[in-house]
């Protein structure tokens, strides 16, 4: 947000990095957006004109410098807000700006009462971009299964214990499917355990693979590129970044776009 804001008004912007407190360590900042980044944050504040704060940190940060209008960009993934939250967006911002409708209505249905705007978000994805076009295009068969993989931090909200259910309906062991569940140790991920039980009430169970660990991106692109389909079925979310990555895998650049057949024959198939 801070870059296209400098696009479009060049040396208007200005980053104030806050890790609960101010602070003035970048370490954490991606290394192909840390020159920007570190200029943005550099920057002394405007000598004058009309100062628009935008302020995205949870808990709700509050000490921002004085501004004309001081927005808060909110993440939220669950149906409702804390009341204390809600407070503290009525009183201490002027508006607030959404990555998405879902998250637009847990504002209002909590009790926000200054103007919500869905404004979207728009994650880095140049790298998925293509990635469908360089899939394994062998045909399904035993030693290339048709593969389905989530992607979450498998709390509960994400839905693994849906999608565990429905994939031990649809499929049976000989099946030509695999279903990849690729999550992260936390408190609340109790995947290892649901897959545990399934298998014992379901001895045919078709192949599982979880994998509950950290990946570096190349590992993440891998995934990305061996899988046939994304399975998401998640009770809510603030923007839902496996699902753009997805999609984003499944464009196909202009270079490796395949060349399309003649239109069959009439009574061809």
């Amino acid at each position: 947000l801070a870059g296209a804001l400098e696009a479009a008004w060049p040396g208007r912007a200005r980053i104030v990095p806050v890790e609960t407190t101010p602070t003035d360590d970048l370490s954490g900042v991606p290394e192909a957006e840390r020159p920007l980044m570190t200029l943005l944050a550099g920057r002394p504040p405007p000598a004058s004109g009309p100062r628009v704060v935008i302020s995205q940190h949870y808990p709700v940060f509050t000490g921002s410098p004085p501004a004309d209008a001081t927005l808060a960009l909110f993440f939220w993934e669950e149906s409702l807000i804390p009341a204390s939250t809600v407070a503290t967006l009525n009183t201490a911002f002027r508006g607030i700006l959404a990555p998405s409708r879902f998250v637009a209505k847990a504002l209002i249905d909590s009790g926000v009462s200054v103007p919500v705007h869905v404004v979207g978000y728009a994650p880095a994805l140049a790298d998925f971009r293509g990635a469908g076009a360089l899939r394994r295009r062998d045909p399904v068969s035993a030693k290339v299964p048709f593969t389905f993989l989530h992607v979450s931090s498998c709390f509960p909200r994400k839905g693994v214990d849906v999608l565990l259910a429905a994939y031990a309906k649809a499929f049976r062991r000989g099946d030509t499917v695999r279903l990849v569940i690729k999550g992260f140790p936390n408190p609340r991920n109790d995947v290892a355990e649901q897959i545990d039980v399934l298998r014992q009430t379901h001895p045919d169970l078709a192949d599982i693979t979880h994998i509950d660990e950290d990946m570096a991106r190349p590992a993440m692109m891998a995934l990305y590129r061996g899988a046939d389909a994304m399975v998401l079925p998640t009770r809510g979310e603030g923007f839902k970044l496996p699902a753009a990555e997805a999609m984003a895998a499944e464009e196909l650049v202009p270079e490796a776009a395949p060349v399309c057949p003649e239109p069959a024959a009439p009574g061809g198939r």
